[in-house]
């Protein structure tokens, strides 16, 4: 249903680009769909916060410390 509205990320997430109307329309229509265990989080991000959004699709864009844990 989700991939009507928007683009499929990581991490079982959407990113869309809905009005308000469109917006409560699709929330309706999921939770017609979703069971009591699923949960929904709508996530409206300003223009200033979407200017430097990056989207990232490789691990290796995600670069970890050397020593970021152990294992002892």
């Amino acid at each position: 249903m989700l991939q009507g509205y928007g683009e499929r990320i990581p991490y079982s997430m959407f990113r869309c680009w809905l009005n308000q109307q469109a917006r409560e329309k699709l929330r309706w229509e999921l939770e017609q769909v979703l069971a009591e265990e699923d949960s929904l989080l709508l996530i409206r991000l300003p223009n200033p916060c979407l200017q430097g959004l990056a989207s990232y699709k490789h691990l290796a864009s995600w670069p970890l410390p050397k020593e970021s844990h152990r294992v002892i």
